[in-house]
């Protein structure tokens, strides 16, 4: 298995360790199935087919590439993050772990039927859905993966450019034989007989919350949407808004 594999969901790893504990989310969290308890279930799990496998959304593929990436830099993933990314975009309310002040601020998710969310928890595999943000942060990242130079008045390093934009290149074709996976991202080429344009897209979600981010390069163009309701579906429309904005 490659990191490569990894960010593009062919490791064959299933979406979320398949040992999980049953009953409410928080018996799922950090404190009850550990950091140990995730690395051994990868220690010990056998991929189905050869690798590269087929296109499978892994978020448990994600977290170990966190762990990867931590073991071969020296550094924590999170202070990797806040160094090479958090701080030089101006996104600090971008959090793991978020402080009781921006708690405070924290939008109340709902589930589909409108009831509240229960509150979601740490897991092993943070780097997968851990992190909490606010839609000023996103578009200042969005920026970045732009190609802008400059975020909020700082400079953006040409490294911190090139890795983005090397995160959003095609890699293979997916499943619908139209849409190409790159590095998470995702390049939606849309309708040719209709004349769209490619959009490059990151949907995301958690029990009460729904997001999407929408790049479209040829527009200069940001666009992130979230929802505080599970399965809002939010990717086609900031599809559609992507388009269709001048």
């Amino acid at each position: 298995m490659t990191p490569l594999e990894l960010a593009d969901f062919t490791s064959g790893l299933p979406d979320d360790p398949t040992d999980l504990p049953k009953g409410p989310l928080w018996k799922r969290g950090i404190a009850y199935y550990t950091t140990k308890n995730f690395l051994t279930w990868v220690s010990k799990w056998t991929p189905a087919t050869k690798l590269p496998a087929p296109y499978l959304y892994s978020n448990a593929g994600i977290g170990l590439l966190s762990y990867l990436v931590a073991q071969a830099t020296g550094h924590l993933w999170e202070q990797q993050l806040n160094a090479e990314i958090l701080q030089p975009l101006s996104m600090p309310d971008t959090e793991l772990r978020p402080s009781d002040q921006q708690m405070k601020r924290m939008a109340e998710g709902h589930l589909k039927n409108g009831s509240k969310a229960p509150p979601w928890p740490i897991y092993a595999w943070y780097a997968a859905g851990g992190l909490r943000s606010t839609a000023r942060d996103m578009l200042r990242f969005g920026e970045a993966n732009l190609g802008h130079t400059e975020v909020n008045g700082k400079p953006v390093s040409s490294d911190l450019i090139a890795a983005m934009q090397l995160a959003q290149k095609p890699i293979y074709t997916m499943p619908n034989e139209r849409n190409k996976q790159a590095m998470a991202w995702v390049n939606n080429m849309g309708e040719p007989q209709e004349g769209t344009h490619t959009v490059i897209v990151k949907d995301g979600g958690t029990v009460g919350f729904s997001t999407a981010i929408v790049l479209d390069p040829s527009k200069d163009l940001t666009l992130f949407i979230g929802a505080n309701r599970s399965g809002s579906s939010p990717t086609p429309i900031g599809i559609e808004m992507a388009r269709h904005l001048p």
